[in-house]
């Protein structure tokens, strides 16, 4: 099989369309009025993009508590025995410094 390394045209498109729609929901209105926002793209390890991206909400919108936050903002690992190829692969790209599994 192939690694992003030796696609990067289809990896940048991709990771184009996912930004411009995470962009579309946050002005439609996903996190209520926002006032701006910034954003920067690099890339990490294996050749892989990310966003960085800074929003402002109006001062009535603000995220004030942990619960507000958890509203928002989640994640799931894959179950390595039910999913092993997407495990891998999550462990393989996704999971990096602090951040790595221990276990």
């Amino acid at each position: 099989g192939q690694s992003t390394v030796n696609c990067p045209h289809l990896v940048a498109r991709i990771f184009y369309q996912k930004q411009q729609a995470l962009i579309k929901k946050v002005h439609q209105g996903y996190y209520k009025k926002i006032a701006g926002l910034v954003y920067t793209i690099e890339y990490q390890q294996h050749e892989l993009l990310q966003i960085h991206l800074l929003i402002f909400l109006e001062a009535k919108f603000k995220i004030h508590t942990v619960q507000q936050v958890n509203s928002f903002i989640s994640t799931q690992i894959s179950d390595r025995n039910v999913h092993s190829q997407l495990y891998q692969a999550m462990e393989k790209y996704m999971l990096h410094g602090p951040c790595a599994l221990e276990f």
